[in-house]
């Protein structure tokens, strides 16, 4: 729904007051007795105030208020998203964030971050061109989000670089350290396979850094920067590309 501009607005409360006026008139008309002037302005603007009231709301505050509404969401929402694959950017994971350390606080329990940064992207780029790059990194986040439950959260950070925030894991912390390795490693295999671009195959690998975020810890940037540790960690292994912190 457009957003009415103020013409719009006015010309339409203009036209309900024009025709209810008419009415009116019409119904004033059509009384036996005369009334007196004061009497009849009186009557005249109850009556209008009354029958304007619904028409102006729906056909000119309803609407706008609607559409104003329509265009916030919007922009809050392209705010919030990485416009090349749709997934959340970095302030909507940093939103994300504050929100499960409070609830693991309140509810004692357990999160974790997989820090995901694409190996040979940059190859990808220099050899094929950017339009090839990016139809590599919408691939990559589809396939993160082909991993995740509902809850959980997948962002674009920068570049070529990816997170998932799992949330609400409600194991020990061996049990939800095997979770978060076992999604770790589907990811590395799922980036792996190749993806075709117009007649050549486009391949990347991908380095995994894993932190569980405990009930009692309340630092984001401590515990992103000890994800990203993780991460180069496992950059430098030639296999088992994932790594914990």
């Amino acid at each position: 729904m457009n957003l009415l501009t103020t013409k719009q607005v006015v010309v339409r409360i203009l036209v309900i007051i024009f025709i209810v006026e008419l009415i009116i008139m019409f119904i004033l008309q059509l009384i036996p007795h005369k009334l007196s002037s004061f009497a009849e302005a009186a009557l005249d603007a109850s009556i209008l105030t009354l029958v304007s009231l619904l028409p102006i709301y729906f056909w000119v505050i309803k609407p706008f208020v609607d559409a104003s509404q329509g265009a916030m969401s919007r922009i809050e929402k392209l705010a919030l998203t990485d416009p090349l694959t749709q997934l959340g950017n970095r302030r909507y994971f940093l939103s994300c964030m504050e929100k499960v350390i409070s609830s693991n606080s309140r509810y004692k329990e357990q999160a974790a971050i997989i820090l995901i940064d694409l190996d040979g992207f940059k190859k990808v780029n220099d050899e094929f061109g950017h339009e090839a790059g990016d139809t590599l990194l919408i691939e990559v986040a589809s396939k993160l989000q082909s991993l995740i439950r509902q809850e959980d959260v997948v962002a674009r950070l920068d570049g070529d670089e990816f997170v998932i925030l799992l949330q609400r894991m409600y194991g020990n912390s061996l049990v939800n350290r095997e979770i978060a390795q076992q999604i770790g490693i589907e990811l590395v295999g799922l980036i792996n396979q190749p993806v075709r671009y117009k007649d050549v195959t486009l391949t990347v690998g991908a380095s995994v850094g894993i932190r569980l975020i405990d009930g009692d810890e309340k630092d984001v940037d401590a515990l992103i920067r000890a994800a990203d540790v993780a991460m180069y960690q496992a950059k430098k292994r030639n296999t088992h590309k994932v790594a914990f912190s």
